[in-house]
């Protein structure tokens, strides 16, 4: 077994932990709050059309509902990847606006995902979830039941 010590990633294969999607989360509204005052501004100037609008309230809609998804076991690489493909979007209108000569900040730097089990803590303490720690507790309950009978 083959451990990349800067991205933690265990022969080629990078496992996030539910910290990964948090930490887009936070960067993609961190994000969305630079561009939602550009993009309304942009409009005031009358240089958005109807179909710019319509695209940038499908883009709202993705960017509010995965900043209201809990993080999950099951879908954190499938939530890591959605937070990715959010982000290149994202900088994609950063650079709409800006050849379309409206003022908008420059795009921040798009974050990567590195936690992974390049820190051990990191992917122990996915394990330490409420609702992880809560199945554990019933499922040792019902070994120990079904041992006294």
């Amino acid at each position: 077994m083959r451990v990349d010590p800067e991205t933690g990633a265990i022969d080629g294969s990078v496992f996030y932990t539910w910290r990964d999607v948090q930490t887009l989360q936070r960067a993609i509204s961190d994000d969305y709050k630079l561009l939602n005052p550009a993009v309304m501004a942009c409009n005031v100037e009358s240089k958005l059309s109807d179909v710019d609008l319509g695209a940038w309230d499908v883009l709202q809609g993705r960017v509010a509902d995965y900043t209201r998804q809990d993080s999950s076991v099951i879908s954190v690489d499938t939530q890591v990847e959605q937070g990715k493909a959010l982000q290149t979007d994202l900088r994609a209108w950063h650079g709409k606006l800006k050849a379309l000569g409206c003022a908008v900040p420059d795009a921040p730097t798009a974050v990567d995902p590195t936690s992974a089990f390049g820190s051990f803590g990191d992917a122990l303490s996915s394990l330490f979830k409420p609702e992880v720690l809560t199945l554990a507790l019933v499922v040792a309950v019902l070994l120990l039941t079904d041992k006294r009978r």
